[in-house]
């Protein structure tokens, strides 16, 4: 399937619609990070992939791929046909991205 989208910003922009849906659901409250999980896997494998010239199905996002020699559990495992490219690791909303300030040993 061919991306419907042409530049980064309107991928972006579908993906945050999504994850906005799911983090203000009136009816139920799910676990902030986990909402993004689905809106990011649909982002790269349907929409930044193609805009990077890689043909449909090039990228596949593997969920909760354990590292036993780090210790770990990336949320996502990346995959091109060639095999492993890397992992990507999700924080709640808010988060951020700077683990000094990560307070969880979870984190």
């Amino acid at each position: 399937m061919k991306s419907s989208v042409t530049t980064l910003d309107e991928a972006i922009s579908l993906s945050g619609e999504s994850a906005k849906a799911a983090l203000s659901n009136l009816a139920v409250h799910g676990e902030p990070e986990e909402q993004l999980r689905s809106p990011l896997k649909w982002l790269i494998e349907q929409h930044l992939a193609p805009l990077c010239g890689m043909s449909s199905g090039a990228v596949t996002i593997v969920g909760e791929t354990p590292l036993p020699e780090l210790g770990t559990r990336p949320d996502f495992a990346v995959t091109n046909k060639s095999g492993l490219v890397g992992h990507i690791e999700i924080k709640s909303p808010g988060k951020g991205a700077d683990p000094r300030k990560f307070k969880s040993d979870h984190d």
